[in-house]
């Protein structure tokens, strides 16, 4: 009975153990995932690669945006920008022809890309603070990082 006693112990521990590498093979395979779309993006012959480099606002923050235009896809990664309060979000904006169009709001120091609002056409991406959820218009005064779309 001892030796039963024990085994069912060591049976219990193991297979705790094992769901515990179970979880841990399945986080490793969904991070690999994600790092396999990211590449994905970055190696696509279709995919403008467009820097916005920091403002007098924030001289050290970078961003990158990765365009599509033909599928009109964006995506953003956002490493080098500060974590915000949770009242505030940063917010991606196209100028399209001088006009700022809302590309969507995300929140900083990511490791991985934020896909976007589509966009089909831009001369410019830049990126804003503004209130958690957005805004219809860009704070100018709160201008991060900015970059032209060379031709």
């Amino acid at each position: 009975w001892n030796k039963w006693k024990a085994a069912d112990l060591e049976l219990s521990a193991l297979t705790t153990q094992n769901m515990m590498m179970a979880e841990q093979l399945n986080q490793v395979n969904n991070e690999l995932g994600d790092i396999k779309n990211d590449l994905a993006i970055l190696i696509s012959p279709e995919f403008s690669r467009i820097i916005l480099n920091g403002t007098d606002n924030a001289p050290t923050a970078k961003a990158v945006v990765y365009w599509n235009q033909r599928l009109e896809k964006v995506f953003l990664h956002t490493k080098f920008m500060a974590a915000l309060p949770q009242d505030q979000q940063y917010q991606l904006w196209a100028i399209i022809d001088g006009q700022p169009v809302d590309a969507g709001t995300f929140d900083g120091n990511t490791d991985s890309f934020v896909e976007m609002k589509n966009i089909a056409k831009a001369d410019a991406f830049a990126v804003t603070i503004e209130k958690s959820g957005g805004s219809a218009t860009p704070t100018l005064s709160t201008m991060q990082v900015i970059g032209n779309i060379s031709s």
